[in-house]
């Protein structure tokens, strides 16, 4: 079928698992050429016609997609194809799709979820997060197009497309005379390591004479992570003309003091993940209490993701944490919408 790629058509369904037994077995065992042991794998996929698929094009695309989930995930070598398989495939294909239509339509809306300072006793900032509506598939959550977006390239316009709406929304809504100092826009993996992101950047922001200060770029730990040297240039040249950098997800995966102090970072959001677990286990809270105590100490804002409920807020304001973004204070809300949830007017969340 392709050039490492090969199918066998059984045509009794019983001799199937005789010829896998066979292929497992002559690859368990080395092939040698001109005296050189060449050890070797192969991945296999069994569908089933006419059970899980229908025609050709169907057969290619099971296939196709099981083995690459199956590559991903390091599964077992043998995997069956299924109409879920199918489904996902096709799924994947139309968001996919999706978003390649919403790129060049810049249809892509920015909601605005508002960040609670506990000090000033209201909103002083809001995130700007992406939001995709499609005409046939609906609502397409972000952690599902994100990551394809990314892989694809197309994260490139997604950002500048939100950071132009962002400046747009600042230019139109002067959402500085509400109190809001700043509005964070989220930079991917693949933004950080273009060669000529901070001038990609500043010619939306510029375009828009938008002041420097009230931007402030969240970074994930991952980004962080994989970036290296690349990121660090890129955050000393901006952080020169007045834009601000957030720690993002703080705590999922390679939250260190070394990487909070590599970067010049003014705020580090808490993940949800350990501002929950501090709800349910002592050894939790007290590693948050530190965290966050030692985050201070190092000249940052400390922000808590995910507050959703009082106990919540009120046991992170006991260890010292400044601000708050969550459903506890607001959902993240239209431009429309939020001069009225930022001025009380209309409350977002479930609880207020």
């Amino acid at each position: 079928m392709a050039g490492t790629q090969f199918a066998i058509v059984v045509p009794d369904a019983r001799d199937c698992h005789e010829w896998i037994d066979r292929i497992i077995d002559r690859f368990d065992k080395p092939y040698y050429l001109n005296n050189i042991e060449i050890n070797l794998w192969a991945y296999l996929c069994c569908v089933s016609y006419p059970d899980n698929v229908s025609t050709l094009s169907d057969v290619v695309d099971t296939i196709d997609y099981s083995l690459k989930e199956a590559k991903e995930s390091r599964r077992s070598f043998v995997v069956y194809g299924s109409a879920d398989i199918l489904a996902k495939k096709r799924r994947e294909t139309a968001v996919e799709q999706a978003v390649v239509n919403a790129v060049q339509h810049k249809s892509f809306d920015v909601f605005y979820q508002p960040i609670y300072s506990v000090s000033e006793q209201k909103y002083t900032a809001a995130e700007a997060l992406v939001r995709l509506q499609d005409k046939t598939l609906g609502f397409i959550p972000p952690d599902e197009f994100i990551p394809m977006a990314e892989k694809d390239g197309e994260i490139l316009a997604i950002g500048e497309i939100v950071l132009e709406k962002v400046c747009v929304f600042i230019q139109e809504v002067h959402p500085e005379d509400y109190g809001i100092k700043t509005i964070h826009v989220n930079l991917s993996v693949v933004q950080c390591m273009q060669e000529n992101i901070t001038q990609r950047l500043f010619a939306v922001i510029d375009k828009y004479s938008i002041p420097h200060n009230i931007l402030n770029f969240e970074i994930t730990e991952t980004t962080a992570a994989n970036s290296g040297d690349r990121l660090q240039s890129v955050m000393s040249s901006m952080t020169n003309r007045g834009i601000r950098f957030a720690l993002d997800d703080y705590g999922t995966g390679y939250s260190n003091t070394a990487a909070i102090m590599q970067y010049p970072y003014s705020v580090v959001k808490l993940d949800k993940s350990i501002v929950w677990a501090a709800q349910n286990s002592v050894k939790a809270a007290v590693s948050l209490k530190y965290t966050i105590a030692m985050i201070k100490e190092l000249d940052m804002a400390v922000l808590a993701e995910g507050v959703e409920t009082c106990r919540q807020m009120q046991s992170l304001i006991d260890i010292g944490c400044e601000y708050f973004q969550g459903y506890y204070y607001s959902r993240p809300v239209n431009s429309t919408s939020f001069v009225d949830v930022v001025t009380n007017k209309k409350i977002s969340g479930d609880s207020l």
